[in-house]
């Protein structure tokens, strides 16, 4: 049922999200608040920053969302980083963005993207896309 909150209660969950829009942020968060109440989310407004919070964070996240055109270090430039570290190259890393272009999806692909999505304009399929995400990388 859209919009109803996942059970991800039982294990520690996080998601650093790279995000440069507020609005943005603002919408998933919102989103993710409803969704999955118990996940921690780190936000950082470039890939910079992203990096740095990987680099304080004391256990990697479960899920690293991230847009690709940010000011400063962009999203490719982080996948590019996260995907080069041994130990963070692990994680699971989606771009999450508004482009469509094929090029992006094939670049993002080539760096290593675990999944490259679209952001929806419409808020149905919105939740939708985020739970999907919950669903297949923060389950336990």
């Amino acid at each position: 049922m859209p919009g109803s909150s996942l059970d991800l209660s039982k294990a520690s969950r996080c998601i650093l999200v790279a995000e440069d829009d507020a609005d943005d942020v603002f919408l998933l968060l919102r989103a993710l608040r409803k969704l999955a109440p118990h996940v921690k989310v780190l936000t950082a407004s470039d890939g910079q920053e992203a990096i740095d919070r990987l680099k304080e964070e004391t256990t990697a996240p479960n899920l690293i969302l991230t847009d690709l055109k940010m000011a400063g270090l962009d999203g490719f430039e982080l996948l590019s980083w996260v995907k080069s570290d041994p130990t963070l190259g692990t994680i699971p890393t989606v771009v999450f963005c508004s482009s469509n272009q094929e090029p992006d999806m094939e670049h993002a692909r080539s760096l290593g993207a675990n999944g490259y999505q679209v952001k929806p304009t419409n808020y149905d399929e919105y939740m939708a896309v985020i739970t999907n995400l919950c669903k297949e990388y923060l389950a336990a």
